[in-house]
C-alpha cells in the first residue's frame, strides 16, 4: 500500500490545529532562551572576575534550560509529540467529517520556482562573519 491509497489516507488521525496561546507561549520562551543564552560568550570572554563571572554565566544557562522545559511543556500541552509520519498522513487524509473542508491540492506544478540566491547569500554572509570571527 502506498499513502496515495484511499484506505492508508483515511486511516490517518485527525491533526490537531495549536491555538494561539502555545505558539505565543513558545516564541516568548524561544525569545527569552534566545536573550539568556548570548550574553554568556561575552561575560566569559570579557568579564575580569571568576567569581561573579561564573555565577552569572550559571545563572543565565539555568535560564536557558528552564526556558527549554516550558517550550517542552506547552509543546505537550498543544497536542504532544507526534512522528512525522503521523503528521503528514494526517494533513494530507481526506477530511473525517463531511463539513470540514479538504486541503487544498495544487492542480498542476508551479511555473516559477522561488530563487534560492537570497538564501544562498545569507548563509555566506554568516560563513564569512563566524569565519572572521574566530
Amino acid at each position: 500500500m502506498t499513502s496515495a491509497d484511499p484506505v492508508t489516507r483515511s486511516a490517518g488521525p485527525a491533526l490537531r490545529r495549536t491555538g494561539p496561546a502555545p505558539r505565543r507561549a513558545g516564541a516568548w520562551f524561544g525569545a527569552l532562551g534566545l536573550a539568556t543564552v548570548v550574553p554568556v560568550l561575552p561575560l566569559w570572554l570579557f568579564c575580569t572576575d571568576p567569581g561573579s563571572r561564573r555565577t552569572a554565566i550559571l545563572v543565565l544557562l539555568g535560564c536557558a534550560l528552564a526556558c527549554i522545559g516550558g517550550i517542552a511543556a506547552f509543546q505537550r500541552a498543544a497536542g504532544g509529540r507526534q512522528s512525522y509520519a503521523a503528521i503528514a498522513l494526517a494533513e494530507f487524509a481526506a477530511p473525517s467529517e463531511p463539513g470540514e473542508p479538504a486541503a487544498p491540492e495544487p492542480k498542476e506544478p508551479p511555473r516559477a520556482l522561488p530563487s534560492r540566491r537570497g538564501m544562498t547569500t545569507r548563509s555566506l554572509a554568516w560563513y564569512v562573519g563566524l569565519a572572521l570571527l574566530w
